[in-house]
């Protein structure tokens, strides 16, 4: 009997659908709100992302609040009031081209199931899941960095205060928040590890609500919803939690431009593999990359650079803060 592989299993027209379906349905950042799907970031439309472009340009309305001549004016019955202009304002966002290949070894153990589409598809989408936060955690480093980020303002610092001083607290996790001023109330949710979250749990900081249909239950912090990711690592003994604002992350991905599964024979090795690419965009709103990857698109390590990051907003439109402490 003839063995199975991979060209039999995976039809690229139903697979990548749900694979697409699936990472979003896994991903913690997109199901918790913080960041949200837009249909305005337009993907290049020549070629794949590679020739066709690595930026997206992003306009957007700067704040009324902010503008030149804010002030209103008292009504005359001489004197017109001053029309003054709506300014607009571009940020520009990298767009990230990764992939992934696995071979038939790797994957094996999906063969047997009844669905081996749907088994491979749940262990491509996870995969995604876990990388996209990878992403966004080494830009989050990078825009917040407390000496050079673009919003390095929203950066509370206390790892090197003196004994308590510099441990995780109620109130210094008050603090960073507030850091957004008398904006502090749009933070809606916030990311940490492991380890800081059990700090937090025996601090009493966490409520857990459970699923009243399933044994899932959900962790808050004064209402926020707390993603937990251990890919967010100490530093010398000195973690970082994260605030964000729900929306804060503009997200979208290019299914048109990129071949986003293949399969493939290696004849030599006489190995079947599975090739998964992406094509997407993971942007924090009012910041723009100003990088030129050494790349065809940025690396990680160079999102978590803060030299290729700049504020293109008022810093206050940016709901995110961050707080750098230690645990004992």
């Amino acid at each position: 009997m003839a063995s199975t592989k991979i060209s039999d299993v995976i039809v690229p027209e139903v697979y990548n659908p749900y694979v697409i379906a699936k990472t979003v349905e896994l991903s913690k950042i997109i199901q918790s709100g913080i960041a949200t799907r837009d249909p305005d970031l337009k993907f290049p439309a020549v070629g794949t992302q590679v020739k066709g472009g690595k930026t997206i340009h992003i306009p957007f309305w700067k704040s009324l609040v902010d503008a030149a001549g804010a002030d209103d004016e008292v009504l005359s019955d001489s004197t017109g009031l001053t029309v003054n202009n709506i300014e607009a304002g571009e940020s520009i966002a990298a767009i990230h081209v990764r992939g992934k290949a696995w071979g038939a070894n790797d994957l094996a153990r999906y063969f047997s199931g009844d669905d081996p589409m749907a088994a491979i598809g749940d262990m491509n989408a996870a995969y995604w899941a876990n990388r996209e936060q990878h992403t966004l955690l080494a830009t989050l480093a990078g825009i917040t960095d407390p000496t050079d980020g673009a919003i390095k303002a929203h950066t509370l610092d206390i790892s090197g205060g003196v004994g308590d001083a510099a441990v995780l607290s109620s109130e210094a996790m008050i603090d960073a928040m507030y850091l957004m001023g008398d904006h502090a109330a749009e933070l809606g949710g916030i990311i940490c590890n492991s380890a800081t979250m059990a700090k937090l749990v025996k601090l009493n900081l966490i409520d857990t609500v459970r699923d009243a249909d399933s044994p899932v239950e959900y962790k808050f912090y004064m209402g926020k919803p707390v993603i937990v990711d251990d890919a967010l690592v100490a530093d010398t003994g000195k973690n970082s939690i994260y605030f964000f604002g729900l929306g804060a992350v503009s997200f979208n991905e290019d299914t048109d431009g990129l071949e986003i599964t293949e399969t493939d024979r290696d004849t030599l090795k006489g190995e079947d593999v599975l090739i998964s690419r992406r094509a997407f965009v993971m942007h924090p709103r009012g910041l723009q990359w100003v990088g030129t990857a050494t790349g065809v698109t940025p690396s990680n390590t160079e999102l978590a650079d803060p030299d290729n990051w700049a504020l293109a907003d008022n810093i206050k439109n940016v709901p995110i803060t961050r707080l750098i402490c230690k645990l004992a």
